[in-house]
């Protein structure tokens, strides 16, 4: 009774057009929904074929709405959006939870500089949605940026390796030894960041690492 009339002082809008909607449960009308379905990938599950990654899976393609609503996310401090865009991974999680088992949720970290620019690191706030619905542990401030370095974005692919190393850390290894872990981030382009971040998880001990994205980018883990 209490959620309805909330929702009636403040009705919860679809993410993407902004119409009311009935439940406080949903995050987009049914409309958008048929027309971000193009955008969609069915959530899929692979085998990593890249060292350090046992498992990688993403919720939709990087185009489109859904490109759109990550960037607003990321860069002009659309938090609201974070329960929409954490939700698709929430439900693969749940639907291949044989595979998928883990003990800890981890997010790639941002330097200090970054978040003070932005205010927030987007990947934790994914991963902290996710914890809250799955009831999975998130471990803080143990996997940390150690170096600022330029964005992935504004480099090529042949540079992005080199961009990466070295710059992540564990604080303590002794929390991660032996340890399944869910590594999240908002997008998968090349791979490096998440690659790196699952090799310094991997050299602390960890057993299984298992990274989740928001989306991909075309052209990856293509059959």
């Amino acid at each position: 009774m209490f959620l309805n009339a909330l929702n009636i002082i403040f009705p919860n809008k679809c993410v993407i057009c902004g119409k009311i909607l009935d439940s406080v449960n949903d995050y987009a009308c049914k409309n958008c929904q048929k027309n971000i379905q193009y955008y969609v990938c069915d959530t899929e599950v692979k085998k990593a074929d890249i060292q350090y990654i046992d498992l990688i899976f993403s919720s939709y393609y990087y185009r489109g709405i859904i490109r759109k609503l990550i960037l607003d996310f990321k860069f002009k401090n659309q938090k609201y959006l974070c329960r929409f865009l954490a939700s698709a991974i929430a439900k693969a999680m749940k639907n291949f939870t044989n595979e998928t088992t883990v003990d800890y949720i981890v997010y790639v970290p941002i330097s200090f500089r970054r978040y003070m620019e932005r205010g927030y690191n987007q990947s934790y706030l994914i991963a902290k949605t996710i914890s809250s619905e799955l009831h999975i542990p998130i471990i803080k401030y143990n996997l940390i940026k150690i170096k600022h370095n330029k964005r992935q974005s504004e480099l090529g692919i042949k540079m992005r390796n080199a961009n990466t190393k070295g710059v992540y850390k564990v604080l303590n290894s002794k929390r991660f030894n032996n340890k399944s872990i869910l590594l999240i981030d908002d997008i998968f382009t090349t791979g490096n960041t998440v690659m790196e971040c699952s090799r310094v998880l991997k050299h602390s001990g960890a057993t299984k690492i298992i990274v989740a994205t928001v989306a991909k980018a075309d052209g990856i883990f293509k059959n």
